[in-house]
């Protein structure tokens, strides 16, 4: 039995959108989703990428964070075992790659809220 790797830091952009939906009741659907789109995926990549890095770092081969377990499916040489951690050459190659997060983020978030709008309106 071999842990589950550490979870991605989703608490962080979700506390913001707590707060940002406290603010924004009064907004239009599409609104809030493109406010929460971008909010989402900025928080995420400035979270999540420092901490990614960690986990690739010696610091983080403990029992909390489990970097010290690999299953018996990884590859020797893959990315996981050699601590290799992408980076990329330039941040023009990351903004495709956010910007299209970001309007998937825009589009999942106007369907939850059209579709928690619509509940509302289911009676018992």
């Amino acid at each position: 039995m071999v842990p589950a790797k550490f979870p991605i830091l989703l608490i962080v952009p979700a506390l913001a959108l707590d707060l940002l939906w406290q603010r924004t009741r009064a907004w239009k659907p599409w609104k809030i989703a493109i406010v929460s789109g971008i909010v989402f995926m900025a928080l995420l990549f400035a979270v999540e990428w420092p901490f990614a890095d960690f986990l690739m770092s010696k610091a983080s081969q403990n029992r909390f964070f489990g970097t010290i377990y690999f299953d018996y499916n990884s590859r020797p040489d893959g990315p996981d075992r050699l601590r290799e951690f992408w980076k990329p050459a330039s941040a023009a190659m990351m903004v495709p790659a956010l910007a299209a997060a970001s309007i998937y983020g825009m589009i999942s978030t106007w369907i939850g809220l059209r579709f928690g709008g619509w509940m509302k309106t289911v009676q018992r």
